[in-house]
């Protein structure tokens, strides 16, 4: 039985990218603040920053559906603790 490490999934792989894209607007806003870089150069780090962010987090919400398994607490479940 062969099976991919956890680390390997695609829902991980999106959590990365959409993580490297929060990092570059990170370090393109704390590069700005501190005046170490140039303006047009800040702008485009912070706007791909941006990109890879907002394309990471809508591809992994298309991939890994989470509101199609939304949990409802009205709806009672069987937890296997009935017999007490």
């Amino acid at each position: 039985m062969t099976s991919k490490p956890p680390a390997l999934t695609l829902a991980t792989l999106l959590s990365f990218v959409a993580g490297l894209g929060l990092t570059l607007m990170v370090i393109g806003a704390a590069l700005g603040v501190t005046g170490s870089g140039e303006g047009s150069n800040l702008g485009v780090l912070f706007a791909a920053g941006a990109i890879l962010f907002i394309c990471g987090v809508i591809a992994w919400f298309a991939s890994a559906r989470p509101d199609a398994a939304f949990d409802d607490i009205d709806e009672p479940h069987y937890h296997g603790h009935d017999d007490h």
